[in-house]
């Protein structure tokens, strides 16, 4: 159902990972000194949207640049902009190379048992593109007895349907989970394009999407695990016109497959684990003509942890990847081989944690600057936690920045820079009211930013290398939760004031020094409330979004409501929902892209049945 819930965020691996791991955690994988929000499957089943771009908008305080209802939405955390967001399912990054960015309403909601948000950078441990923060999907299983089966189906507003089947079965030694996906919907709705102008309809517009995903896991003994994960995916969408065109017959195709191996043994003192990755995608743009730009990424990747004893951790891996892309773009299509070896330090003891992670990386045989990082933790009080980060970040041109004819600038060099954050963390249970609060200073500046602008009055764009780019801000986030009997009330409240702007000048775009980054708003603020008593659950959102820069015009702010409900029930067998939420219930008129129209009030309702049978063995 759609109950929007509050994440808090450090917690300890420890808590959220497969029995096995309980004897060792991985070094990698655990944030020190900053901020991540993480989703399990039950918060993901009940949570108020469609797919990732949604969530995150809603219960991530991420600002999601959204061309639409079932239209590209790319992120900008912390003022960057979508390619300097690591986006990985299962430990591998899977934005496009070729773009640097991936449209993240092309990723269901419940597609993986987990989603974890990790804002600033982390480049040390996972690589390029890691500069505003880390979106990662992963698949968990826990080897239990079990047979279960889910059912979902919804219908909504401008021809919405959506469908979703999961299918788990396994033992102690075996685990199989099926979910398929389908989603797709007319979206004709009508906007108004100015205040002094009549509403229209949107056209060409429909989408359909379909996704099969398939995760195999095999326990050969206690310590040595195999998984094996398979993701098929169909998309077809319409282009709409914007409001200046009076008619669009663009479309576009975004067909993928991927696949990942692991292997992984555990032993007293640590764990070994290698993965392997094979990535096929495709983006097909129709208009008249039809344009096919294809890549292929091949990954594969070593890590070792030891653990000393409970204080003293280490990590050491590497990883190699080959690149391959297609497209009537380049002149002779491009191959990228890289390579990178990494290693971190962990220790804990009494109130701290400190963290201090190394990466050096190499592109097609050039070796990447050197990349250090700094996590710490202390736990001043049992409801005080401080937290500092500060480390280098970098990001690597995309094939299409350097190889793309007319344009490219195969001379560009990697953005660079280091950033800083301090957060202060604390809890309270006062009189049975639970307060978590938690406010988070950052600071960023990134050298040799990579922009397409028009210099030397050519006369098309380039991409080019601009002088400097300052990104800082504060992150405020505060939960009140409070239970009686069978009543829960819970009142979240979040904030961000970011400024992200320019130390140089631009002609084309026209950008001078200081001056705010487009599309990147400074205010973002949001509350939910959340209301449960006993099968009953509603909640009210509500969002403010200030104005943006646009390319050619100003994006005016909005206020933006969103309403739910869900009623429960359940047998020995099932666990059932009904539910039913209004999105924009104050049916706002609002542009979150300058041209590209959002949608007014609109429903959605539907119901999710789960049937689970144990198996034999625990009867």
């Amino acid at each position: 159902m759609s109950i929007p819930t509050c994440c808090w965020g450090q917690a300890d691996t420890m808590l959220r990972v497969p029995e096995i791991e309980i004897i060792a955690p991985r070094v990698r994988t655990q944030v020190v000194g900053g901020t991540t929000n993480t989703w399990n499957a039950n918060d993901l089943a009940a949570i108020s949207a469609n797919n990732v771009g949604e969530l995150l908008q809603k219960d991530g305080g991420v600002f999601i640049k959204s061309y639409g209802m079932g239209s590209l939405a790319t992120s900008s955390i912390r003022g960057g902009n979508a390619s300097q967001t690591l986006v990985m399912w299962n430990g591998f990054p899977i934005q496009s190379p070729m773009l640097g960015l991936l449209d993240l309403s092309l990723l269901p909601l419940g597609g993986t048992e987990e989603i974890s948000l990790q804002k600033g950078g982390n480049g040390s441990m996972w690589g390029s593109g890691a500069i505003g923060g880390i979106i990662s999907l992963d698949s968990k299983n826990d080897f239990s007895n079990k047979f279960s089966m889910g059912l979902k189906t919804e219908m909504g507003s401008f021809g919405f349907v959506g469908q979703q089947y999961q299918m788990s079965v396994g033992n102690r030694k075996f685990q199989s989970v099926t979910k398929v996906f389908h989603q797709s919907a007319k979206n004709n709705f009508n906007y108004q394009p100015a205040p002094t102008l009549p509403d229209v309809q949107q056209t060409n517009a429909e989408y359909s999407r379909q996704h099969i995903l398939q995760d195999f896991y095999w326990k050969i003994n206690p310590d040595l695990q195999l998984g094996f994960h398979f993701w098929k995916q169909w998309s077809h969408q319409q282009i709409p016109p914007t409001i200046v065109q009076n008619s669009s017959l663009a479309e576009q195709k975004d067909p993928s497959t991927r696949a990942t191996f692991e292997i992984k043994n555990t032993f007293s003192k640590g764990l070994v684990q290698g993965k392997l990755g094979f990535f096929e995608e495709s983006n097909i743009f129709i208009d008249g003509q039809t344009y096919n730009n294809k890549f292929t990424n091949q990954f594969g990747e070593l890590e070792f942890q030891w653990n000393f004893n409970s204080n003293h951790k280490v990590v050491i891996g590497s990883m190699y990847s080959l690149t391959e892309a297609e497209s009537e773009g380049y002149v002779e299509n491009p191959v990228e081989n890289r390579s990178a070896f990494f290693a971190s330090y962990l220790f804990q003891q009494n109130k701290w944690k400190i963290k201090t992670s190394l990466r050096q990386a190499a592109v097609n045989g050039r070796s990447v600057p050197l990349i250090p990082n700094l996590g710490i933790d202390f736990n001043a009080f049992s409801f005080l936690k401080l937290q500092f980060k500060a480390g280098k970040n970098y990001r690597l041109p995309t094939l299409n920045d350097r190889f793309w004819t007319p344009g490219g600038n195969i001379d560009l060099l990697p953005e660079s820079g280091w950033n800083q954050e301090l957060g202060i963390q604390t809890q309270f249970n006062l009189e049975g009211i639970q307060n978590k609060f938690q406010i988070t200073g950052f600071n960023r500046k990134i050298d040799n930013w990579i922009m397409w602008a028009n210099v030397d009055g050519s006369f098309f764009w380039s991409a080019v290398n601009v002088e400097k780019v300052w990104s800082r801000g504060l992150e405020v986030f505060t939960s009140f939760l409070y239970q009686k009997n069978k009543m829960q009330i819970q009142w979240d409240v979040r904030g961000n004031y970011i400024l992200s702007t320019t130390e140089f000048d631009l002609e084309r775009p026209r950008m001078s020094k200081g001056t705010q980054l487009f599309y990147t708003p400074k205010v973002q603020a949001s509350t939910t409330l959340i209301l449960s008593w006993k099968n009953f659950h509603a909640s009210y959102d509500h969002s403010f979004t200030s104005y943006a820069r646009g390319v050619n015009e100003g994006v005016d702010g909005y206020l933006i409501g969103n309403a739910s409900l869900r009623y429960s029930f359940k047998n020995k067998i099932s666990h059932n929902h009904i539910f039913f939420r209004v999105n924009n219930i104050w049916d706002t008129n609002y542009f979150v892209i300058e041209r590209r129209p959002m949608p007014g009030i609109y429903y959605q309702a539907g119901i999710n049945f789960n049937f689970y049978k144990k198996s034999k063995s625990q009867k």
